[in-house]
């Protein structure tokens, strides 16, 4: 049996869905606001453009919650691990990279681009967001 050979993926030629919600509830902008206030930075987008982003999603609830997740975990992390202070840009970029991958089901800490022990953390950190 034949595979699909392999397509190279050109990352210039990606091109951002329709817009599928006119708008969004203010309850939901607010839970974005409070996402983006507290890993906006690390994005390289701004509120305008990240809010965008839900209005092209199917259901923007579901993935509304998935990034209170992520920012939570972000600050559960930093609250156990990193104190008041905030570590270089790169390193805060790197924490937030893991922690979507994680959001997607990756479990395995040495496939999320951080040292072994931060990659433990960071799964204990969004484990503890979403136990009931």
């Amino acid at each position: 049996m034949n595979a699909p050979k392999p397509q190279q993926f050109v990352l210039s030629r990606m091109r951002s869905g329709p817009i599928r919600h006119e708008s969004l509830s203010d309850e939901l902008l607010e839970h974005i606001r409070s996402v983006h206030q507290r890993i906006g930075k690390y994005l390289g987008m701004n509120l305008e453009q990240f809010e965008i982003g839900f209005m092209r999603e199917e259901t923007p609830d579901t993935e509304v919650a998935i990034w209170k997740s992520i920012a939570m975990a972000w600050k559960d992390f930093h609250d156990q691990y990193v104190g008041d202070f905030r570590l270089p840009h790169d390193e805060e970029k790197s924490l937030l990279v893991a922690l979507i991958a994680i959001s997607m089901g990756v479990q395995k800490v040495e496939k999320l681009g951080v040292p072994v022990e931060v990659g433990s953390r960071l799964l204990a950190c969004f484990d503890r967001v979403l136990e009931p």
